[in-house]
């Protein structure tokens, strides 16, 4: 219980002086509670009274550190202010996903766009209606408003395709979740007008005078290869 009291207390956004002494008592207690189950438990004579159960292995450098605490708390502030873990658990998605050997500085470049396309989605997207297009595997989907003199328009070779298609797949993504995705944003927005379940789609946009190609287009298998043109049927 002493550790744990020690946890709790020290993720407090609020920490009082007491709470900081009683902190540093529990510390000492749980350090020689681990002192006695090394060295054990002797009569007054030199025999076991209870026989050790752990090596000294059991002081690591996060024992130690564990005693610095209150120190750090008093002089810095609640850990919560400070802490390091967002960054530390942002290390090991970064160790677990760069894979490259020949090029691990353009790996991690890549990755680090990549995961910043997914947090600024999920910025953008309302939280409610997350769960509409939440998938074990996230499929890039960007919405681009209509904007200029002549709007955004798809360039290149167009293909025509259908959201009701469910067996369809296009450069990877099923149909039924650009559908969940196109209505997720109409709800957000809170667009009125019924989707055309038609589209174009092609490997060019036009918008704001600017042409934006995409790359993967170009490789099969990938995903987010091409620019999709959707439709709302409105009554006037």
């Amino acid at each position: 219980m002493c550790l744990v009291r020690t946890y709790q207390t020290s993720l407090q956004y609020e920490i009082s002086d007491v709470e900081i002494e009683n902190m540093e008592v529990d510390i000492e207690i749980w350090h020689n509670y681990l002192r006695l189950l090394v060295d054990g438990k002797k009569d007054s004579e030199g025999n076991f009274i209870e026989e050790p159960t752990l090596s000294n292995s059991i002081f690591t450098s996060n024992q130690h550190y564990l005693s610095h605490v209150p120190m750090m708390i008093r002089k810095m502030g609640p850990l919560r202010y400070y802490s390091a873990r967002c960054m530390e658990r942002m290390i090991g998605v970064y160790k677990q996903r760069i894979k490259s050997l020949r090029s691990p500085g353009k790996n991690a470049s890549n990755i680090l766009m990549d995961l910043a396309s997914e947090r600024y989605m999920d910025s953008t997207i309302d939280k409610s209606s997350q769960a509409i297009i939440n998938q074990k595997k996230r499929c890039a989907v960007f919405f681009i408003e209509e904007s200029g003199e002549d709007g955004s328009e798809i360039r290149g070779k167009l293909k025509v395709g259908c959201v009701n298609a469910s067996s369809t797949t296009i450069a990877g993504v099923n149909m039924d979740k650009l559908k969940s995705a196109f209505i997720c944003y109409i709800r957000c927005n809170k667009i009125e007008g019924q989707l055309n379940p038609n589209f174009q789609y092609g490997p060019l946009l036009f918008d704001n005078s600017n042409t934006y190609n995409s790359i993967l287009a170009h490789k099969s298998g990938n995903h987010a290869a091409y620019y999709v043109s959707m439709e709302l049927d409105v009554d006037l």
